[in-house]
């Protein structure tokens, strides 16, 4: 079964409900009724008569929506806008969903995902490269709160054994070593049975550092403790809720293991707690591209706000994507422009022979960087 449909029209449902979304915000700023009403109505439209999976990107847009309502619900429940009605619908249709979802988990394999992706081999190149994020699963076991990714409530996909291993070692051989191995997940959830992440990431322990931050799902104990026998490094995020469970591991084991997050003051006020009215920090000041089960991603960071719930927007890579922004160590960071540049910029932009493949490339701008870059032959630009 095909969970995440056609790409490029899941691609554009995205940007049009995130639209919607903004749309509705606009309204309830503006204390407009009979806009508010209309707008949520529309988005209430889109869910139910979308695709019938809705992707990621797409779930976490309407429950940003919904959290945005709960935020003003003095105003979107007064008897001049009365959608308390649509959102229980919305509400039911999205726990439906989530259900069917957890119930045919899938595991997606390397060829499935590359093809969906359907980019040149240049491009794809280019996104293993620069990836700051390679998340394993889709969904997340724990969905913390303030969460600042959005994570969606429990697992709906993986990434295959053969897939997830074929992607760390195109990332190694790209020279790409550190990537963070979860994003709106937790990297523990990963598995395809009978195999763990310690079976998947012990063969890399000293080719790779990647990075790891996890709850330690339930279950997933000798999986934590296999990785931390093999000397690869996990960092545990701490709240409330598992303070004392992995207090107690700790104690069981013998074991200390660095942790994150154990205060309030370092909580952005994100997920469920967003206000949708004030501008916070980034979770994240990195650039560079994101791979999950159901697509790629350029990001780019932003500050947390009504507009980028999440601390940075995420740009769909297309076959039609010809900007990609270098991955981010320190301070430097380039974007590399491999197309036409007098499309962009008009005939400004110097070009020059380029020695490797003695064709003609275009210059790039950069800051504090190679000045040149060239796509590999046959790229078809």
């Amino acid at each position: 079964m095909n969970h995440f449909g056609n790409k490029r029209l899941s691609d554009s449902q995205d940007l049009f409900l995130e639209a919607l979304k903004n749309r509705f915000l606009a309204a309830i700023y503006s204390k407009d009724p009979e806009q508010t009403r209309q707008v949520y109505l529309q988005i209430s439209a889109h869910a139910r008569h979308g695709l019938p999976y809705p992707g990621e990107t797409r779930e976490k847009i309407l429950r940003q929506v919904q959290a945005a309502f709960l935020r003003f619900y003095e105003f979107v429940t007064s008897p001049s806008v009365n959608l308390s009605a649509p959102f229980q619908e919305l509400k039911t249709l999205l726990a439906d969903r989530v259900k069917a979802r957890q119930d045919r988990i899938c595991h997606i394999d390397f060829d499935v995902w590359r093809n969906r992706a359907d980019l040149a081999f240049w491009q794809l190149d280019r996104v293993i490269e620069n990836a700051i994020t390679v998340q394993l699963t889709s969904g997340c076991s724990h969905f913390c709160r303030r969460c600042n990714e959005w994570a969606l409530p429990g697992v709906r996909a993986h990434f295959s054994f053969a897939a997830a291993r074929t992607l760390l070692e195109r990332l190694i051989a790209a020279g790409n070593t550190d990537p963070a191995l979860y994003g709106a997940s937790d990297p523990l959830d990963w598995k395809d049975d009978p195999r763990s992440l310690a079976d998947l990431l012990i063969p890399f322990a000293h080719q790779a550092q990647f990075s790891l931050i996890t709850k330690v799902p339930r279950k997933q104990k000798q999986v934590l403790l296999r990785l931390h026998e093999n000397n690869i490094p996990v960092s545990v995020s701490i709240t409330d809720k598992n303070r004392n469970r992995v207090a107690a591991l700790e104690a069981s084991a013998g074991i200390h293991l660095q942790k994150q997050h154990d205060s309030n003051d370092l909580l952005i006020p994100a997920g469920l707690d967003e206000d949708f009215i004030h501008i916070k920090s980034s979770i994240t000041d990195a650039y560079g591209t994101e791979v999950t089960p159901e697509g790629i991603f350029i990001i780019i960071p932003t500050f947390t706000s009504a507009l980028y719930p999440m601390g940075h927007k995420k740009l769909p890579v297309t076959r039609k994507t010809s900007v990609f922004p270098k991955k981010k160590s320190d301070v430097r960071h380039c974007w590399w422009i491999i197309s036409n540049p007098w499309k962009w910029w008009g005939n400004q932009t110097p070009g020059s022979i380029c020695p490797a493949c003695s064709t003609f490339r275009w210059k790039i701008f950069c800051w504090i960087t190679d000045p040149w870059i060239c796509p590999p032959r046959g790229c078809g630009t």
